[in-house]
């Protein structure tokens, strides 16, 4: 009952966060709108993922399947690692914000949870932080993390998750390649 409430809780955000119009939303890479096109499809999932900065890597390898969502500037990805570890990631381009918003719902038990990030392009990445609180929809204080999405030549990417140690230094937390699935 907790998941179907956030994801309803999620769908009215984007909602209220984005118009259904996309204003500044070109279709290049300049802005994200070619980066994020490069993302839709089925893919086969590479990672590795640590506790703390002194752990070793251990491997968590999956699925994906990103898809456009309603509309252009819209991605909903749903994934699977581990064999256990499932939820749903929806990207979005505001064009009243300028700016990219990442929402992902973790599907694994009955304390279903929610993150919120913003984000910006730089080069050939997608950067996203944790936000500013936004008490009327429930976001509390902002989370010291950080994602990448990093396009490759190779019409790969990989998703990176950075986090804050003790002693405030970010530090890889995990790392995702995200490779076409091959066709059976």
């Amino acid at each position: 009952m907790k998941f179907i409430l956030l994801y309803f809780l999620v769908l009215t955000m984007l909602g209220l966060l984005s118009p259904a119009d996309v204003h500044g939303f070109k279709n290049d890479d300049s802005n994200g709108a070619g980066l994020m096109k490069k993302m839709i499809g089925d893919w086969d999932i590479e990672g590795r993922i640590r506790q703390g900065p002194d752990s070793d890597f251990r491997s968590l390898n999956g699925k994906s399947s990103i898809r456009q969502h309603y509309s252009e500037g819209q991605l909903r990805e749903e994934f699977e690692l581990g064999g256990r570890y499932k939820g749903e990631i929806f990207m979005n381009f505001s064009g009243a914000h300028k700016r990219f918003e990442l929402f992902q719902i973790d599907g694994n038990s009955a304390r279903a949870s929610a993150l919120f990030l913003v984000g910006e392009v730089s080069d050939s990445r997608i950067k996203f932080k944790g936000m500013e609180n936004y008490p009327q929809w429930g976001i509390g204080p902002s989370l010291d993390i950080r994602w990448e999405y990093v396009f490759l030549e190779d019409g790969t990417f990989r998703h990176e998750i950075y986090m804050k140690d003790q002693k405030g230094e970010y530090f890889l937390q995990s790392e995702y390649i995200y490779r076409k699935a091959e066709e059976n």
